[in-house]
C-alpha cells in the first residue's frame, strides 16, 4: 500500500509538475523563435524566475519559502509587463 502523503510532499508534487511544465513550455517558445528568425530569444524574467523555483524543487528538501518568494516575484512581473504591455500602441 502506498503512503499517503502529505499536504506538504502534495503541494511540492503539484508545483513540481507545474514548473517542468512551464520550463518545458519556455523551452518549446525559444527553440520555435530560434527556428524561426534565426537568432535564439533572450531569456526573460519570467523564465528565469521559473528555472529557479524549478532548481529549488528538484532538491530532496525543497524550501517552499524560496518558492513563495519567487512566485511572489513572477507576480509582480506579471503585473509590470501587462502595464507595459497596455501602454503600448
Amino acid at each position: 500500500m502506498k503512503k499517503k502523503l502529505t499536504k506538504k510532499e502534495l503541494k511540492i508534487n503539484v508545483l513540481r509538475t507545474f514548473f517542468t511544465i512551464s520550463n518545458t513550455a519556455f523551452g518549446i517558445a525559444n527553440l520555435i523563435n530560434a527556428l524561426l528568425s534565426n537568432q535564439p530569444r533572450l531569456i526573460s524574467r519570467m523564465q528565469v524566475l521559473h528555472n529557479l523555483a524549478f532548481a529549488e524543487l528538484q532538491k530532496k528538501n525543497p524550501d517552499l519559502k524560496i518558492i513563495d518568494e519567487y512566485l511572489k516575484n513572477m507576480e509582480l512581473l506579471a503585473e509590470e509587463n501587462k502595464k507595459l504591455n497596455q501602454t503600448k500602441p
